[in-house]
């Protein structure tokens, strides 16, 4: 029964971690949306965006993943002090924890990428255009105001 039990919070646990990481990774890409228009405007094609979104991410989740060994390296040392019959270090289990937790985030990491691929540039520069226009009618009302 313990068995199920912990199996079950380990995919929960794993779960909630990949909808943070999407999350977090469709937010980053929303940010630049701009700049990725712009790339892709320039002459970067959809395989470079994927490419420069796919880095951006496994370098976040390398991050993140030896953070969090870290972390379970520390909690699994209180643990085994406190319940006996809990190894301190399984390099088994911390392995294939790693490596299910990177692949996985790899995986979730590659739904923004291919959406920030398909980013329409023309809607990105159009949307860059307003800006500008908004920032250059700002400029003036103030410079306006000063004289």
């Amino acid at each position: 029964m313990a068995y199920w039990a912990a199996t079950f919070l380990a995919g929960l646990a794993l779960v909630l971690t990949l909808a943070g990481i999407y999350g977090v990774l469709a937010y980053l890409v929303a940010q630049r949306t701009r700049e990725i228009g712009m790339r892709l405007a320039l002459g970067d094609g959809p395989g470079q965006v994927v490419g420069i979104v796919m880095k951006q991410s496994l370098h976040f989740a390398a991050i993140g993943t030896a953070l969090g060994s870290i972390g379970a390296f520390g909690f699994s040392r209180l643990l085994a002090s406190q319940i006996s019959a809990i190894e301190p270090f399984d390099a088994r289990a911390f392995a294939i924890g790693i490596g299910v937790v990177f692949a996985v985030s790899a995986a979730v990491a590659w739904v923004p990428s291919v959406r920030a691929s398909r980013i329409d540039p023309a809607s990105s520069l159009r949307l860059n255009a307003c800006c500008l226009q908004t920032i250059r009618l700002y400029s003036l009302t103030l410079y306006s105001l000063r004289i």
